[in-house]
């Protein structure tokens, strides 16, 4: 697109489209210094906290590094208070013990079985 030197003029045209996900307020005029807003489909997320882009005067959209990435088995749990979680579960001797780990980029997801210390007796 070519600079303009009024900023009336300046009309972005349609933004660039995102893998994944869509525009959520699309107006039918895109002029400067105007917002759009994406969104993600189901079982996607943004990858970072960048979900718009703004109309420049250059007649160009800010290139901002926005894409949906596809959710993980951990991710859409969070982890309370930053802290790791334990979870177990016995079902009669076998146990099945479930940790989440809280790093920086989400979360990791661990399981074991193991045989209980004390068995049920049902008679």
């Amino acid at each position: 697109m070519y600079p303009y030197t009024d900023d009336t003029e300046v009309d972005c045209g349609y933004p660039p489209e995102i893998e994944n996900g869509g525009i959520s307020n699309l107006s039918i005029t895109t002029p400067y210094n105007s917002t759009i807003s994406y969104e993600c489909n189901d079982s996607h997320h943004f990858h970072n906290n960048d979900t718009s882009r703004t109309c420049l005067s250059s007649g160009n959209w800010s290139d901002e590094n926005i894409f949906c990435k596809e959710n993980s088995v951990c991710e859409g749990i969070s982890c309370r208070f930053g802290a790791d979680e334990l979870l177990a579960i016995t079902f009669g001797c076998l146990a099945v013990i479930l940790v989440l780990l809280c790093l920086a980029g989400g979360c990791v997801m661990r399981q074991w079985l193991r045989k209980s210390k004390h068995s049920i007796n049902i008679s």
